[in-house]
């Protein structure tokens, strides 16, 4: 070899800025010569190259991406293969003994989780059970969707089930290409990402200190962009590990106009990770008569909940205030998710000035537009035998009143929330 090959063949580390620049010059001429019109040029490209090593593979990868000359891409996809199987045992050897350079792509790992032994042999399992997602990371947005479909397609052909996966390692190979800058993916992977997540619990991550608070990190960032079709689910789990930025994804969430459940898990999240402060960026959301839960039954209990209800619970728990106090039956406050559903009951309490009326055998519109929002067939009712209709017109009144009385609370309970905002001029409006 000459003095310039040897040269190259020196570890990064020695080389000075200039000497890297010459070998990165040399490199690509190399690369370039494989397109020669000349055989010899070409032969001589391709043996220099070889003799590099898969040092040199990263170059060659961008070089096969961006090619449409077809004897230069073939070339370069013989050097390609021969360079990525030759001598694999070998070079994860020297890997795991410290030469860095034997495994491409090593510092897109290395960014996250640092240098160690055990991160090492994490790297070198991704490195064979995903290689072709390990290629794809010094790509671009193709290169990393194909990469993560080749490992879609693995833990699909192993069946995604807890018992059948290996979530550490098939999670973060998900989450490496999706931790590349301006690459979105599909929202299949960010599914098959939640699916993994729920494999592994947030307090086994603290028996490994040089796995679990790097992966943290690497998740938290992950939920910031996830698909908003599953962020609910993200929620969820964020709450459940108790990550850092469990409050702020929900702020950010609340100003995404998300529908109705999922608002309603944005609201959850504040009521438990907020402060009084944040309790004015729910005052909007009082108004809100959208349900979140409808009764099938005309004897529930607890009548329709509604986000108004939920947000006016949680100004009551940020502001300290027992719920009871602002009207709810019960104080619903929860420990894991802020504000509990089940125990969000709003009492039908019955008014002083309530008229008593007598049996009536007709519904008046007001009662049959109720009836038709909760989906009773007020007209099948009104064609039953007299007897039967009669018995059933005044229960479905007993829980229409019950309703009217439900509302009324509602009005009350709300009014009582929104007097807890101490500075309603500094409340954020969601976005029109």
């Amino acid at each position: 070899m000459g003095g310039l090959l040897a040269l190259l063949l020196i570890s990064p580390r020695g080389l000075t800025a200039d000497e890297k620049a010459v070998e990165q010059e040399r490199v690509l001429q190399w690369i370039d010569d494989l397109s020669s019109a000349s055989f010899a040029v070409r032969e001589n490209a391709s043996e220099q190259l070889f003799a590099l090593g898969h040092s040199v593979l990263p170059d060659l990868h961008v070089a096969l991406r961006q090619s449409t000359d077809a004897e230069q891409r073939e070339r370069l996809e013989k050097i390609t293969t021969v360079l990525a199987e030759q001598s694999l045992d070998l070079r994860i050897q020297q890997f795991l003994e410290g030469d860095l350079r034997q495994l491409e792509n090593w510092d897109r790992m290395e960014k996250w989780f640092g240098d160690s032994p055990r991160i090492r042999e994490l790297f070198v399992d991704l490195y064979r059970d995903h290689p072709v997602l390990i290629r794809s990371l010094d790509g671009n947005t193709r290169d990393l969707s194909q990469g993560l479909q080749s490992v879609s397609q693995q833990i699909s052909n192993r069946g995604i089930t807890v018992a059948r996966i290996s979530p550490r390692r098939d999670l973060v190979a998900m989450l490496l290409p999706m931790m590349q800058p301006d690459y979105k993916p599909e929202t299949r992977f960010d599914i098959l990402v939640l699916t993994s997540l729920r494999g592994i619990r947030g307090d086994e991550l603290d028996e490994d200190p040089a796995f679990g608070q790097p992966l943290r990190k690497m998740v938290g960032s992950w939920m910031n962009q996830s698909s908003l079709s599953i962020r609910e689910g993200v929620l969820d789990l964020a709450l459940e590990w108790d990550l850092d930025n469990a409050l702020e994804l929900a702020k950010a969430t609340l100003s995404m106009r998300p529908p109705p459940n999922l608002l309603c898990r944005c609201i959850q999240a504040i009521a438990k990770l907020g402060s009084r402060e944040d309790a004015q960026l729910l005052g909007p959301f009082l108004d809100s008569r959208d349900e979140i839960f409808r009764p099938r039954y005309v004897s529930n209990r607890g009548g329709q909940l509604q986000v108004g209800d939920v947000a006016a619970a949680a100004i009551a728990k940020l502001n300290e205030v027992p719920m009871t106090e602002i009207g709810f039956a019960v104080d619903a406050a929860d420990e894991v998710v802020g504000v509990s559903y089940g125990e969000l009951i709003i009492p039908a309490t019955k008014q002083a000035d309530e008229p008593t009326e007598s049996p009536r055998l007709e519904f008046t519109d007001d009662e049959k537009s109720w009836m038709s929002r909760l989906g009773i067939p007020a007209e099948d009712i009104l064609k039953m035998a007299e007897k039967e209709r009669a018995d059933r017109i005044r229960l479905i009144r007993e829980f229409y009143l019950e309703n009217r009385r439900r509302d009324a609370q509602r009005d009350e309970i709300h009014a009582a929330a929104r007097e807890l905002l101490t500075e309603p001029g500094e409340a954020a409006k969601p976005d029109a």
